[in-house]
């Protein structure tokens, strides 16, 4: 208790409810959490980097459509050399990066989801085991940072992408198609028909996006935290001389 200059007693006792400082994340459970935030990437598409992994009814439907989507892209380049429309041909060639791309994740995954999953349970267990090492906790913190700067990075991109066309429909009425591809047996001409073939276009768009945020965060992951144990013996050098 102390008396104050007016005669009053002033209460200087800390507010534990308003002044209590947040403790700081451990390394173990920043790396944790930015796994699992990237999992849930995975689970909709039937991803995941456990060692029990198989191939299930998402993973299935994964690989169906992205054989759906490789059949549409060269039926659109048959169909435009018939009409005689030979530069929508090459259009057609800017879309094929999304084909190659998701396939190749597909084939990066099925050959290497054990050691990239050893890689992930290797940097679990040295984070768990420092985990209050002030130069692994800031490492993690920054490596959770640098996956949120991706994500947003990722979402800004696709909202760029779908602005354009949506802004046409809804203000101008304007048919511009998502992308310069046709479906078979549907006529785009139509209002019924643009919708149904931009929606099969936007669910191409959603399953390239999923599968670069799962498979770009675990690279990005992997890459980070590769110098992780010759960080940590870094740290502890003076002590090893």
């Amino acid at each position: 208790m102390t008396i104050c200059e007016t005669g009053k007693v002033c209460d200087f006792t800390e507010n534990t409810e308003t002044n209590k400082t947040k403790p700081k994340m451990g390394a173990y459970e920043a790396l944790q959490r930015n796994l699992n935030v990237i999992e849930m990437f995975g689970k909709v598409i039937g991803l995941s980097l456990i060692y029990e992994w198989k191939s299930g009814p998402k993973f299935w439907f994964s690989v169906f459509y992205l054989f759906f989507t490789w059949t549409q892209f060269i039926y659109s380049q048959v169909k435009f050399f018939i009409d005689g429309e030979e530069k929508r041909i090459f259009e057609v060639f800017a879309a094929y990066g999304i084909a190659v791309s998701c396939t190749l994740k597909v084939k990066c995954y099925v050959n290497s989801f054990k050691e990239l999953t050893a890689m992930h349970k290797f940097s679990l267990k040295l984070c768990r085991l420092n985990s209050d090492n002030p130069f692994l906790q800031e490492q993690q913190i920054q490596n959770t940072k640098i996956s949120k700067m991706f994500y947003i990075m990722c979402f800004i991109s696709m909202s760029f992408y779908l602005f354009y066309p949506i802004k046409c429909f809804v203000y101008n009425r304007e048919l511009v198609p998502l992308s310069p591809i046709e479906i078979m047996f549907i006529d785009q001409s139509k209002v019924s028909g643009f919708l149904v073939a931009n929606f099969l276009t936007m669910l191409m768009g959603v399953y390239a996006l999923l599968g670069t945020l799962y498979m770009g965060s675990h690279l990005i992951t992997y890459i980070l935290n590769y110098s992780m144990q010759v960080d940590i013996i870094g740290t502890h050098r003076n002590e090893l001389q």
